[in-house]
């Protein structure tokens, strides 16, 4: 990331509270300083998020100059609101006064919302937009290129893969399980179907096999198809080949099969933590 002019350096503690995982990482403005994660149901117990956190008072005592404003937070979350006023309890016990709970907008970070309704869109999909849409921006002026297309995916709980056009304009994308969810549900709403979580091979001689790849192909399948699609939109322009940026705990699944796609997909550590880090600055 590039690092802000240092009048408006800023500790801001970036929050990702995903449906399995809540993901945080403080930034001192120039770079990231401390990071760590745990499962969302834990983060349900105030006292183990304070524990968890109260490290960064050291931290920020031995690294803040004194004129600079307080910790801030900036907080992603698609579980439910519970989860939120018990980080956001966690947070004013470590001293944390300021924060914020994002939600998609219409236009923010150059980027622009597709929805009808632009709210409805999920927060971490509109932050993973954000970071992708900027690494682009960074990518083309280093390189003197033109801008590209962008699939944006996040593995998760849910695969979602999103379509950036190439101005910032998010033209729409789709949500389907993840690869461990497709293996839950069959195992869950069928009588004899396994929840044993299987090999990969793309002809499975057993159940285990077939049920973990075909979770799999499903998801690579799922993208492969929205890449088609959004490189078929530009078919004519300079760029015809949109690029794909990945993120998400999820990818641990897919990572191994993504050479099997005819696109190269650049992985990234985060996304939904860049993209706070991002609007927080934005809006300083």
């Amino acid at each position: 990331m590039k690092p802000v002019p240092e009048h408006v350096l800023n500790h801001v503690l970036a929050i990702d509270i995903g449906n399995t995982r809540l993901k945080w990482a403080l930034h001192d403005g120039a770079d990231w300083v401390a990071q760590g994660a745990r499962s969302t149901r834990d983060s349900m117990v105030p006292s183990m998020l304070v524990e968890e956190w109260a490290q960064l008072a050291s931290h920020l005592a031995a690294h803040s100059p004194p004129h600079l404003p307080n910790l801030r937070a900036m907080i992603s979350n698609v579980a439910d609101k519970a989860t939120t006023k018990v980080v956001i309890s966690a947070l004013r016990v470590i001293g944390c006064k300021k924060s914020e709970l994002v939600v998609a907008k219409a236009a923010q970070c150059d980027v622009r919302n597709g929805y009808a309704q632009p709210e409805q869109l999920g927060a971490d999909r509109w932050l993973a937009l954000i970071a992708a849409y900027a690494t682009m921006k960074r990518a083309v002026k280093i390189s003197d290129t033109l801008a590209y297309p962008q699939l944006v995916v996040m593995a998760g709980t849910a695969l979602t893969i999103d379509a950036l056009a190439a101005d910032g304009e998010f033209l729409g994308g789709v949500i389907v399980p993840g690869a461990t969810l497709m293996r839950a549900a069959l195992s869950l709403g069928t009588a004899r179907l396994p929840a044993i979580t299987g090999l990969h091979e793309m002809f499975p001689t057993c159940t285990e096999n077939a049920i973990t790849t075909g979770a799999i192909e499903a998801c690579l399948g799922a993208v492969q198809r929205m890449h088609q699609a959004l490189m078929q939109r530009g078919a004519g322009s300079a760029h015809v080949s949109p690029a794909c940026i990945a993120s998400g705990g999820g990818m641990t699944y897919l990572m191994p099969h993504l050479s099997t796609l005819p696109f190269p997909v650049a992985i990234h550590d985060n996304l939904v933590l860049d993209g706070l880090i991002r609007v927080a600055y934005a809006i300083e």
